[in-house]
Formats: C-alpha cells, structure tokens, sequence
C-alpha cells in the first residue's frame, strides 16, 4: 500500500505522530534503544523534523533522543499509525506472530476475517475522528 498521500495530508496540517512496528521492516534505521521495543511513537513534522525526505521506500528524518541527533530511516512498512488533530489512521499488521493470534482465540490457519453474518471484512484503514 503507499502510504504517501496519507502522509502528505498529515503533514500538510503541521506535526504529526506515527508509530512504528521495529519487527516489521529489515530496513529500518533507528537508534539501538528504539529498536528494542516492539513499538514506538515519534514526532515528524517541518518544526520538530526540518530536514526529512521521503519517497517511495520510506522517510529519512534526523530526529533528536535525549539531547543527541540520530539520522534514522523509516520504511513505509514499519509505519503502523499516523495520527494528527484531525485523524488517527491505523494500517493493517502483516506481521503477526502465530502465537499472538492463538493467544487471541483465534485459529492460525484461518487467514480471512469474515463479519457476524459470514461476510468479508475488507479494509486495511481505520478512520477514527
């Protein structure tokens, strides 16, 4: 899925929060403290993130940790939330562990979520305001 055009409209409003999935991606580039937990909400934006680029593989932003800047990488892939003051976007994990869907009641095998009455769920956005 590209994730661009709901970054640009979050970033057109000003800063905003996105969590990242550390386990999700190989390419992610993030200082060593982030990368042990499993999740981590940062900051971007033009005021707390003047120089980030992105393009197609994911955003490149020198962020500030404690009172050291980090030149780190995030890939789209590794970005599980983006949230501002007008909308929180929640995308869909592709990474999840077996034993985290048995923990839930859930059979590992069933690969398709269907509604109360057999249907599909579809969707890989959640739009909440």
């Amino acid at each position: 899925m590209d994730k661009r055009p709901i970054f640009d409209w979050f970033y057109e409003q000003g800063d905003l929060y996105v969590t990242i999935m550390t386990t999700n991606s190989p390419l992610i580039k993030v200082p060593p403290d982030i990368m042990k937990k499993k999740f981590e909400k940062l900051v971007i934006g033009e005021s707390s993130t003047p120089r980030l680029t992105y393009n197609e593989e994911g955003i490149s932003v020198s962020m500030r940790f404690g009172r050291k800047f980090e030149d780190c990488f995030l890939p789209w892939d590794s970005i599980v939330v983006m949230e501002g003051e007008e909308a929180v976007i929640q995308f869909a994990v592709s990474d999840i562990e077996d034993d985290q869907v048995e923990e839930e009641g859930e059979d590992s095998n069933d690969k398709e979520k269907t509604g109360e009455k057999g249907e599909k769920k579809g969707g890989h956005l959640k739009l909440v305001k």
